[in-house]
């Protein structure tokens, strides 16, 4: 074998032994990875997150819009969904009169909404009439009396399945903060242990 042979063959086998990874180099590069990971992974949740209750604000804005729509129309706000529930009315579901005319109200002149929205922080196996948030009208099934009146005021009340007290005391105060007084004890949107309402009326 000659020099230049030699040369050629040393040439090859230092480049086929450079094609691997040594076991440092694979560790390495494992945590930079698992360090990317966890910088990586909490922003993700947390951009998911602020899309949820960006999502929950915007569906009570529509239901808020929608409510007021229907009583401009026919001078009162639509029943309480529990009007249907407790009766036992067949083809119930939340929201109902919102999207049709279930009350047989003469001037409703619907829908005023294009579907009831689901609560994104509503995680259940419940039919489709159960979808997180429930419509409370002003008559005797409603909610909650916000001004002291001793009356129920209209309002949107909203669960949270499989989340922790805490998770909910903390999206509940963003959503104050965004759309109410910042106090999820006082003013139109307020906390009740698991359940949240939101008066539309103000």
């Amino acid at each position: 074998m000659g020099r230049d042979e030699l040369s050629r063959f040393f040439f090859y086998s230092e480049v086929n032994v450079r094609r691997g990874f040594t076991l440092i180099e694979l560790i390495v590069v494992i945590a930079i990875i698992a360090v990317l990971g966890a910088i990586i992974a909490p922003n993700a949740f947390k951009a998911i997150e602020k899309a949820k209750i960006a999502k929950i604000e915007e569906d009570l804005k529509a239901i808020k819009t929608g409510a007021l729509a229907y009583y401009a129309d026919t001078g009162i706000f639509p029943v309480d969904d529990d009007t249907y529930v407790h009766s036992g009315t067949a083809g119930r579901r939340r929201g109902i009169d919102f999207l049709e005319n279930k009350a047989g109200v003469a001037a409703w002149d619907g829908p005023y909404l294009e579907g009831w929205p689901r609560n994104p922080f509503w995680v259940t196996t419940a039919g489709d009439y159960e979808e997180g948030y429930q419509w409370e009208g002003d008559g005797p099934t409603g909610a909650m009396d916000f001004n002291g009146d001793g009356l129920p005021d209209p309002c949107v009340e909203m669960g949270f399945v499989s989340l922790s007290d805490a998770s909910i005391q903390y999206i509940c105060r963003i959503i104050d903060s965004h759309m109410d007084d910042g106090n999820v004890l006082t003013g139109n949107f307020r906390l009740s242990g698991r359940w949240a309402d939101y008066r539309v009326v103000q």
